[in-house]
C-alpha cells in the first residue's frame, strides 16, 4: 500500500520538472550559475502563501506575480506591473492548451504571440512561461522553482525590460493522461 502514493509522489515530481517547454523569447544575459536556491524567495514571502494551493484560482496568481517580483528584486531586476491584459492572453493560452490536449507554446496550430496580440497586447516584445504539476509539484512556489531550474524559463522572467506581466492557472485538471493537474501560463511584455 505505501509503493503507490510514493510512485504518485515521484511521477507528480517528474512532471513538474520535465513538463516546461523552453520560453518563447530570448532574454537578457543572467549568469547560468545562479540555481533556484541562489534566487529562491523565502518560505515567509509573499505572506507565506507559496506553498498553498487550497486558495481560489486568482488569489495563487497574485501570490504567483508577488513571487515572480521578489525573484526579480533578488537578481537586481525591476518590479513588473500587473497587466490585465496580459492576464486575459495567459488564460486564454490555458484555454487553448486544454482544448486542444496539448502542452505547448503553440497549442492549436497558433503561434505563441497570437493569443496574446488577440488580446489586446500591443507591445514591442513579450515573453511567455508554460508549466504543469500535481499535488505538491503545482503551487506557486513550486513551479517558480522549476521555471528558476531551468536556464530559458530565468532568462525569460529576469530580463531585464519586461514592464508588466500576467499569470493564469487552471487547476483540477485531467490534462495530458493526468488527473489533479494546474496548468500554469506566465507572460511577459513591454512597450
Amino acid at each position: 500500500m505505501v509503493a503507490a502514493p510514493r510512485r504518485r509522489s515521484r511521477l507528480a515530481a517528474l512532471l513538474a520538472t520535465t513538463s516546461l517547454a523552453a520560453a518563447a523569447v530570448a532574454g537578457a544575459a543572467v549568469p547560468g550559475t545562479v540555481s533556484a536556491g541562489g534566487l529562491m524567495p523565502p518560505r515567509e514571502a509573499c505572506r507565506g502563501l507559496g506553498h498553498d494551493t487550497h486558495r481560489a484560482a486568482r488569489a495563487q496568481e497574485r501570490t504567483m506575480r508577488c513571487l515572480i517580483n521578489e525573484v526579480r528584486a533578488r537578481a537586481g531586476r525591476s518590479h513588473v506591473r500587473s497587466s490585465r491584459v496580459l492576464a486575459r492572453s495567459a488564460r486564454a493560452k490555458n484555454r487553448a492548451m486544454i482544448r486542444c490536449r496539448v502542452f505547448s507554446h503553440t497549442p492549436c496550430g497558433r503561434a505563441f504571440g497570437t493569443l496574446i496580440r488577440s488580446s489586446g497586447f500591443r507591445g514591442r516584445a513579450m515573453g511567455e512561461n508554460i508549466a504543469y504539476g500535481t499535488g505538491g509539484y503545482a503551487t506557486p512556489s513550486s513551479i517558480l522553482r522549476g521555471w528558476l531550474n531551468s536556464p530559458s524559463h530565468r532568462r525569460n522572467m529576469l530580463r531585464a525590460d519586461w514592464v508588466e506581466q500576467g499569470v493564469a492557472l487552471r487547476s483540477g485538471l485531467r490534462f495530458e493522461g493526468h488527473a489533479g493537474v494546474a496548468l500554469w501560463t506566465s507572460h511577459f511584455g513591454r512597450y
